[in-house]
């Protein structure tokens, strides 16, 4: 927005200042927008959702986003909960418990972690279950929403 106002050329805000009469006002800086993430809120679990689920909730608007968002937002886990579970309560397999393997985390708690080899073997296979588990959940309320 440019406009000529006393033969000289003024641009945006300086154009307003004088419009207003206002020519000495001081006006803010303005602060930089950050673009939004394409996944909306669901950009806090991107490392616990797979990439069908990533890619389905890409398509939708964000209204429909925030739609499914609030659907399942009470029973997404965090990766970082997981990791952490993992650490420092995997051999009593708390991490299992927390995305819902009842079975496999009682098994754990029983054996110990399996003498901890199933401890170590469950640093290696655990962010694939957190995936699955987030996912599901995800694409069933799409699926009850219809929009898949």
């Amino acid at each position: 927005m440019s406009n000529q106002l006393g033969g000289q050329e003024m641009k945006g805000l300086d154009y307003l200042r004088m419009s207003f009469g206002n020519v000495d006002a001081k006006l803010p800086p303005l602060k930089e927008v950050k673009p939004q993430h394409p996944l909306g809120k669901f950009s806090d679990y991107e490392d616990a959702l797979d990439e069908l689920c990533i890619n389905a909730l890409a398509k939708l608007t964000p209204e429909q986003r925030e739609i499914i968002f609030r659907r399942c937002s009470r029973n997404l886990r965090s990766w970082e909960k997981m990791k952490h579970l993992h650490a420092f309560f995997g051999v009593g397999g708390f991490h299992r418990f927390y995305i819902k393997d009842y079975v496999g985390g009682a098994a754990m708690l029983l054996t110990g972690g399996g003498l901890l080899i199933w401890w170590i073997i469950d640093r290696f296979k655990m962010k694939k279950k957190l995936q699955e588990y987030n996912s599901d959940i995800v694409i069933q309320a799409l699926d009850d929403k219809g929009y898949i």
